[in-house]
């Protein structure tokens, strides 16, 4: 169990650094703020689809 939550943690702490680095959105819930945004969230479908 304590595994699964720190693993977790550091897939929403890469995913913070990551928003911020590449889209300067620094929240607390970065994945809604960037998907609330229509020119966002088509640049990380264009993302998606180069990974």
């Amino acid at each position: 169990m304590f595994e699964q939550d720190y693993i977790i943690r550091l897939i929403r702490e890469m995913i913070r650094t990551i928003l911020k680095l590449l889209f300067h959105i620094d929240t607390d819930n970065p994945v809604k703020d960037l998907l609330e945004e229509k020119e966002s969230r088509d640049t990380l479908e264009k993302l998606l689809d180069m990974g």
